[in-house]
Order: C-alpha cells, then sequence, then structure tokens
C-alpha cells in the first residue's frame, strides 16, 4: 500500500497534482476557446491565421432565396443564418420569377446582422380589376389590421364600399349614412381620417369644407350611429383625438381657451385636464406631448411639455414658429420623443425624457438627432423601431434599436402631396409618379408596383401578398377601379 511506502505515496501525490494542473489547464483553455467564439474568433482554415467572425440571419418572404455574397453563391438560402468573417458584404438575394434584393452591410466581429426583412417582389406583376367606378372615388382608407377597406365613391358622402381584404374577390358591402351626418358643402372640401379605434370598427374623421370643419365618428358597422360630434360639442373644439384608440373616450382641444378636455361619449360629461395648450399627441389613457406658449419669455416661444398623468415636464423651447412635427411612442417599455420645427433641419430624439428630468441633475440629452432641411412628415413605425422624417424626396430615418441614422434622396418625380407611410415595419409607401413605390426603410430596394391616382396611398392585405389601388381599370379605358395586384408568382 502506497501509505506504507513514502516514496510511492509522495510519488502519487505529485502525479495527482500535475494531474489537476492539467485539468485546469484543459478547462481553461476550453472556457478561453469559448469566449474567444462568442466574440466571433475563429482560425481560417486557408491561411492558419486568426480571425473575428460576426453573425447574419437571412429570411425572405418568400423563402428559399438563394444567397450572394460578394457576387459568390453560398450554399445555404433563406432562411438560414451565416457566420462569416467581420468585413463589408454585398448581401444579394435571388429567387426565379422575383426582381433581386440587394443590401451593403458593414459587419463586425463578434456582432449580429438580421437581414430578416427582405420582401421580394415579382418580376411580371399581374393586376385585375375589384371593383369598377364610372369617375374617380372621392376617398379612401385602411383599418390598421388591414382588413378593412373604406371607399366613398362620391363627393356626397352619403355612402360608402367596404371591402373586406381577407374575402378581396367578393363584392363590397355598401353602407348608407344619414343624410346630414357631413354637412353637404360646395365643390371644394376635403376628408382625412385623424384615428382608427383599436377595435378596427369607428374612425374619427375631419371635414373641411367651405372655409369650416367638423368632427364626424364614423361607425362601419352600424352607420347609424355614426355622430356628427361637432353638431354635439360646438365650434369651440378645434382638435380631437380618441383616448387610447378608445372610441368613447376623447380628447378634445378648445383653440380660443387653449383648454384640453377629456370627453366621455356614453354619459357626454366634460372633464378639463390640462390649460395653455396649442397642439397635442396622445398614447395611451394619460401621457400626452403638448406645446404650450411662454407667457414669461420677452419674446414669442414655444415650450414642448409632456403630461405623465401626474405632473407636467418641460422637454424644451423654440422661438414660436407656424408648426412643429412632433410625436411619441413606446417601444419595450421605453418613451420615445421626437420634436422639431418644420423651418429648422434638426429633429431631436428622446429616450424616457421624464425619467431625466426627475433625475438629480435634470439635464435632458437627446438620445440622437436627425438633420433633415425643412421637414414636412414625422412618422413612427408600428413599434417605434424606425422613425422617419420627410422633405419631399429626401429622408432620415433612425433606427432605434440599432443606433443608426440612414440618410438618402430617392430623387423621384413626387406627384403626390400624401407623404409616405409606413408600408411594414421595415418598408415604406409613398404615390410616386402615379404609381405605388416600395423602399426598405435605409432607402435601400426602390421598388415601382402598380398604377394608381393622385391622392390615395397603396393598401395590402393582412400577409402583403397583395397591393391594392384606385387607378385606371385595366379592363374598361376611361373608368376607375379599385385593382389588386399579387405579390406572390403561382
Amino acid at each position: 500500500m502506497d501509505f506504507l511506502d513514502p516514496k510511492r505515496s509522495k510519488s502519487h501525490q505529485i502525479r495527482l497534482l500535475i494531474g489537476y494542473f492539467l485539468v485546469a489547464i484543459a478547462v481553461a483553455l476550453g472556457a478561453l476557446i469559448l469566449l474567444f467564439q462568442s466574440y466571433g474568433y475563429d482560425i481560417d482554415r486557408k491561411s492558419g491565421k486568426i480571425i473575428q467572425n460576426g453573425l447574419v440571419f437571412v429570411s425572405s418572404t418568400p423563402d428559399n432565396a438563394q444567397i450572394y455574397l460578394n457576387g459568390e453563391l453560398n450554399k445555404a438560402a433563406t432562411d438560414t443564418k451565416l457566420t462569416i468573417p467581420a468585413g463589408q458584404y454585398i448581401v444579394e438575394l435571388k429567387k426565379d420569377g422575383y426582381r433581386d434584393w440587394r443590401r451593403s452591410i458593414s459587419l463586425e466581429g463578434g456582432s449580429v446582422e438580421r437581414l430578416t426583412y427582405p420582401l421580394l417582389i415579382p418580376t411580371q406583376l399581374t393586376t385585375a380589376d375589384v371593383q369598377l367606378y364610372a369617375t374617380a372615388p372621392y376617398f379612401a382608407t385602411q383599418s390598421p389590421d388591414r382588413r378593412w377597406l373604406l371607399i366613398w365613391p362620391t363627393a356626397a358622402l352619403s355612402a360608402v364600399d367596404i371591402f373586406d381584404t381577407t374575402a378581396i374577390d367578393q363584392a363590397p358591402e355598401s353602407l348608407a349614412f344619414a343624410a346630414d351626418l357631413f354637412t353637404p358643402a360646395g365643390t371644394a372640401h376635403s376628408l382625412e381620417v385623424l384615428e382608427w379605434s383599436k377595435n378596427n370598427r369607428h374612425l374619427l374623421m375631419k371635414h373641411t369644407y367651405d372655409n369650416a370643419s367638423e368632427f364626424v365618428l364614423v361607425d362601419r358597422e352600424v352607420p347609424s350611429e355614426s355622430i356628427n360630434l361637432t353638431r354635439r360639442l360646438g365650434n369651440a373644439v378645434t382638435m380631437m383625438s380618441l383616448r387610447d384608440k378608445e372610441f368613447d373616450q376623447l380628447y378634445i382641444l378648445e383653440k380660443a381657451s387653449m383648454r384640453l378636455s377629456i370627453y366621455n361619449l356614453n354619459t357626454q360629461a366634460i372633464q378639463g385636464l390640462l390649460e395653455n395648450v396649442v397642439d397635442y399627441r396622445s398614447r395611451g389613457p394619460d401621457v400626452i406631448l403638448y406645446t404650450s406658449a411662454d407667457s414669461a419669455a420677452t419674446t414669442p416661444t414655444t415650450l414642448f411639455k409632456i403630461w405623465d398623468g401626474t405632473a407636467n415636464f418641460t422637454l424644451r423651447s423654440f422661438p414660436t414658429e407656424p408648426k412643429y412635427l412632433f410625436d411619441l411612442a413606446k417601444n419595450d417599455g421605453d418613451w420615445v420623443v421626437a420634436l422639431g420645427p418644420t423651418s429648422g433641419s434638426h429633429i431631436y430624439i428622446y429616450k424616457n425624457p421624464v425619467e431625466q428630468l426627475k433625475s438629480k441633475d435634470k439635464l435632458l440629452v437627446p438620445l440622437s438627432v436627425l438633420k433633415i432641411d425643412k421637414p414636412t412628415s414625422l412618422i413612427f413605425s408600428s413599434s417605434t423601431a424606425y422613425i422617419m422624417a420627410q422633405s419631399n424626396d429626401k429622408f432620415a430615418v433612425y433606427d432605434y434599436e440599432a443606433d443608426r441614422r440612414f440618410y438618402y434622396d430617392l430623387k423621384a418625380a413626387f406627384s403626390d402631396t400624401l407623404p409616405a407611410k409606413w408600408m411594414d415595419e421595415d418598408r415604406l409607401s409613398v404615390n410616386v409618379d402615379a404609381k405605388t413605390y416600395i423602399f426598405d426603410f435605409d432607402g435601400s430596394n426602390p421598388q415601382s408596383l402598380t398604377p394608381t391616382i393622385a391622392g390615395f396611398s397603396p393598401y395590402f392585405n393582412r400577409d402583403y401578398s397583395r397591393v391594392l389601388n384606385i387607378g385606371p381599370s385595366v379592363i374598361v379605358p376611361g373608368r376607375f377601379a379599385l385593382t389588386e395586384t399579387s405579390l406572390r408568382t403561382q
């Protein structure tokens, strides 16, 4: 036995220590290798040099598109993930019957790039008439869930055609409103949708006519229950919005008194909320971003304030101007605010401004700034992943989640006064040169689709497999129609 032989016992202990030491080295090396791999480090099998990889997730609609990296075909097809060395890449997706998709990326070692949004457009688009109209329809709007498409055929506004995009081949349901729901007007009048309710049934509209305006709450299911709110509340109310997108709770603003109140449609009770309000945007049941006149300033000054449901906080001030662009939204629990004057060249973006102002130093610092000269439109994407500012054909987009900014000029002949809007979470759509035009958030992959007419945006069904337009009939020359175009090949 070893313990009776001191030499053998000592030798055994040395062997154990050496074994433990070697195991410790092996564990440490394994952990080190795993650590380096987690940061993308690897060995180039050809050169033997240490390189750093990045990870790229690539998906497409439709799937099974071929992937090319810097012109070389990759073995994998979408949907897949690629572990490739850090560097500059031109990623191309190709599929028979579809237009190529292309984007340049700069992949850093240990980073992850997600190209999970590409939409491939068929090489040849086939358009068909859904509903013929003798003259160009007057107005159209689509519900946020993209199921319901409402078309007012004439300027009389007495009836609306309602299309179900999940069964677009079926005839529309034609609904009639009360003859006096919209005030009869002369030749110059217009409709504007201010907001759809969260139930996708009610929509708050503004009707401008004969140097006057009125607010109407339309019920697309029971048109007889639609309400002319201006007749009920009076002409003193100059601005309205749905409170938390509930159709029976509204914010109402009186321009003369500058008072913002809450109106309960069921009880018809009005509850005062804020004073000295010039303009406002609301989100949820309580949070309001608004502009206010600074009575203490020696020169006309406009304050941006935010009401969080319990108290007011001043974000910043500007010399008073006719118009400002501003909005707020939530992203994964964080409040995001964007604002700026239309005469300037900056849109300021803030993250959780109230929390910053509540902190000890009370210093409000922008998260980012978009530089764009004389912006005319400011729109958040549905999840607040992107914030877009537009000035004619120039765009500035902030990628909130990746903290990146994109600037581009479409250099297109904008033939419509309608601004671009978010088609989905990653693409914008706009009416350009009498055609539907879509492009990725960073300006890449611009695609001209189908004919339309001025004043109408493109509409899509729920899975974006079809685009719907109001444009010239493809069957009857000289007529107009709601048309559909498939974005999938057979």
